[in-house]
């Protein structure tokens, strides 16, 4: 029987997302100031359109202020790690698919020995306020070529990912310390 295991970890949120959000607000309230002075000047019918913008509005605000909201999902079946990003609980989008075997290289990460430039892709799934140690590992795909990802595995998963793993990775991970 395989072993399955899954595990959530919502994203950091940075400064990008708060520039998307002021940046919408922006937007908005001078999409509608724009159409309140045309409506003094030119037409009083802009005074109507800046209402239906002002209602649809709403929802794109709503829209976009939710879909800041990320989660990571790993899952491991059988040796197969899948990694899904969930989009404010309404939308998923599979990220990565490989096998655990296929892993060339894992180790603890530290920020200041991590070297992207040697990758084809770096991908962050880093948790918020994850308590687990932040792992990177290398594997090559064949969308993406040689691939790292960051990521907070809970003792869980690196247990389940632990028999696919090559022997070096096993005794560098688990046994060296």
């Amino acid at each position: 029987m395989d072993k399955m295991v899954e595990q959530v970890v919502k994203r950091k949120k940075g400064s990008k997302d708060f520039f998307k959000k002021v940046l919408t607000i922006v937007v908005i309230l001078l999409l509608l100031l724009t159409c309140y002075v045309l409506g003094m000047l030119v037409n009083f019918y802009f005074l109507t359109i800046a209402l239906f913008i002002l209602i649809g509005s709403t929802y794109v605000v709503w829209y976009i202020f939710t879909s800041l909201n990320v989660e990571y999902e790993y899952s491991i079946v059988g040796g197969t790690i899948n990694i899904a990003k969930i989009i404010a609980k309404r939308k998923r989008k599979r990220v990565l698919n490989f096998e655990a075997s296929k892993i060339e290289d894992m180790k603890e990460y530290h920020g200041e020995d991590f070297d992207a430039r040697i990758y084809g892709h770096v991908f962050d799934f880093r948790g918020a306020d994850s308590t687990d140690a932040a792992y990177v590992a290398t594997v090559s795909t064949d969308k993406y070529g040689r691939t790292a990802f960051i990521f907070n595995p809970s003792k869980d998963f690196l247990e389940a990912m632990k028999p696919h793993l090559q022997r070096q990775i096993v005794v560098n991970l688990f046994y060296k310390r």
